[in-house]
């Protein structure tokens, strides 16, 4: 009897073993014929990714092989222009503007009558470098440094606006139009306001503002995205610096080809980051000087030694010593 009972359990064991078993291969199946399943999809949808494109350079021209034939494409003639450039110009336009842009400029006071006027005098007494002779030359950057509270934002907002640093520019432009571009850095505001992304973002939406026929020209990879996905999350997408310096600079030697370009940027010292965040910025400025002949750049910062190694060849002055 103890014997019967016990072949019976053995039995039992071995019949539930064999189902396992059985469960376990049938899972494993399962799960192959799952990725193979997967694989297929995957590849049908690269096909069908692949297909809307060629559909789109179908539908667009009959000769073009890529949306970045400008001559063809970015027309206002052309079937790709009326369909996606407006609409895309637009979005762009709204994604790179924010909140607090125009706030720090806005909010620098207006110097003093006569307190700077000694800036556009022709002559040195003090044997300084003089403004007026970076203005019409061919030198391409001019530090203007100082102690706290010296003046510096309330100097440069007056160079922004004085009719007379256009005049003195027309005489290196030789003809050519002028394109002015302003930043202030401001660490007492938003986040934004001290930032790379900031900085980038107020410059190039500065220049698309006004020629947005060039938004193209400076996204070509969101123009693909708004091509083939529209203008839903992609736009909600934060921006990369390195992407936003980069479509400044296709900006930059665009504008150039046909204008002088003169940029002022204040407050060099309140951009928040470490010392090799600043130097990255240094050599995002110097970088856009080697574009081309026809950029110039004044920029203001405190006396740290950042900044006077970054500018020690180039003419400056020190604005206490000056007022």
């Amino acid at each position: 009897m103890l014997n019967t009972r016990f072949s019976e359990r053995v039995e039992c064991l071995q019949t539930a073993q064999a189902s396992q078993g059985h469960l376990i291969s049938s899972s494993l199946l399962i799960a192959q014929e799952t990725h193979q399943s997967l694989l297929k999809q995957m590849d049908q949808n690269e096909r069908w990714q692949q297909k809307v494109i060629d559909g789109t350079f179908l539908h667009m021209e009959p000769r073009p092989r890529t949306i970045w034939d400008r001559n063809l494409l970015l027309h206002p003639g052309t079937k790709f222009y009326r369909r996606f450039a407006k609409q895309f110009q637009t979005c762009i336009l709204r994604s790179l503007k924010f909140a607090d842009i125009y706030r720090r400029g806005m909010g620098v006071s207006n110097p003093y009558p006569e307190t700077f006027e000694w800036i556009y005098s022709s002559c040195s007494e003090d044997q300084s470098p003089n403004f007026v002779h970076f203005l019409e030359g061919n030198q391409n950057l001019f530090w203007i440094t100082g102690k706290p509270a010296s003046g510096k934002s309330t100097l440069m907002k007056m160079i922004s606006g004085d009719p007379r640093t256009m005049r003195h520019l027309e005489t290196w432009s030789a003809g050519k139009d002028l394109f002015v571009s302003r930043y202030y850095f401001w660490n007492s505001g938003a986040q934004i306001q001290m930032s790379s992304e900031g900085f980038l973002r107020t410059l190039i939406y500065e220049i698309v503002k006004d020629q947005p026929q060039l938004i193209t020209l400076a996204f070509p990879d969101r123009l693909e995205n708004f091509v083939l996905f529209g203008n839903g999350e992609f736009f909600d997408m934060p921006w990369d610096v390195a992407e936003l310096a980069e479509a400044y600079k296709q900006l930059v030697l665009e504008i150039a080809k046909s204008n002088n370009i003169f940029i002022l940027i204040d407050g060099l010292d309140e951009f928040q980051g470490e010392h090799s965040e600043q130097l990255k910025l240094i050599e995002l400025l110097y970088s856009l000087l080697s574009l081309s002949s026809n950029v110039k750049i004044c920029v203001s910062s405190r006396p740290w030694n950042v900044f006077a190694d970054a500018f020690r060849t180039h003419p400056s002055l020190k604005l206490e010593n000056l007022t």
